[in-house]
């Protein structure tokens, strides 16, 4: 049930709006001055508040200016009852954040149109920010996953790199050692050998530039299906 509470002063109209509310079947909760609707919209944090403006302890304005200032009941919609309202009243009570005034003595209709209105546009309120919400974790998943698919790039190619450049090493060495070999036959044929390998693996290393167009968010996940990406998913 949608929990509404009423802070009003006068015993007569507060029981008179609470057998209305309730009679619509909304749970309706009193409180006869400014203090006590404070400490109930804290504890209880009803879906709306209609608040009375003048008022013993506390008046309707320092209510209002004292819930919003809390976060817990900072969007909590409230609507003004009051005898008489001027313009300068119902600006002043904008300002401080009110949603609607409702001028005494009201219909039962005026009451309920009122509240309902004012439910309604919470209710979407909510389900719009519910919505961004959603969209923002979306956003923030799929951020998280580019960063660890650029981690797992960088990965790939430092892991490349550093195999390739130690093979070029030993094959670097190797040529120089052959050098050496007395059996000229022998020895130009490993040269040959090694001095193709050599180059092979530089056109490995000049192509990896290339593997950052090849690996793409869209088909990383595949390339690790057919574990060419052994022990990396998004």
């Amino acid at each position: 049930m949608t929990k509404i509470l009423v802070i009003e002063d006068e015993l007569t109209v507060r029981e008179g709006i609470i057998d209305t509310l309730t009679a619509e079947n909304f749970q309706v909760i009193g409180a006869e001055n400014g203090h006590l609707g404070v400490q109930l919209a804290q504890q209880e944090i009803p879906a709306l508040i209609i608040c009375d403006i003048m008022m013993p302890l506390l008046n309707g304005y320092q209510v209002l200016t004292t819930l919003r200032s809390e976060p817990t009941t900072a969007i909590i919609p409230l609507i003004f009852l009051t005898a008489k309202v001027s313009q300068a009243d119902r600006r002043q009570g904008m300002e401080l954040g009110a949603d609607d005034f409702l001028t005494k003595p009201f219909t039962i209709d005026a009451l309920l149109k009122a509240v309902t209105v004012r439910l309604d546009k919470q209710s979407a309120l909510l389900k719009n920010c519910t919505a961004e919400q959603q969209k923002y974790k979306e956003l923030e998943k799929r951020v998280q996953e580019l960063q660890q698919f650029n981690e797992t790039i960088e990965e790939i190619i430092q892991r490349f790199s550093e195999d390739l450049g130690q093979s070029i090493s030993k094959i670097n060495l190797a040529t120089n050692m052959l050098k050496y070999i007395p059996n000229k036959v022998q020895c130009k044929r490993y040269l040959e050998i090694l001095q193709e390998e050599c180059e092979r693996e530089m056109k490995i290393l000049n192509d990896l530039s290339e593997l950052r167009k090849v690996i793409t968010p869209e088909n990383f996940n595949r390339l690790q299906q057919y574990n060419l990406l052994r022990g990396k998913k998004l």
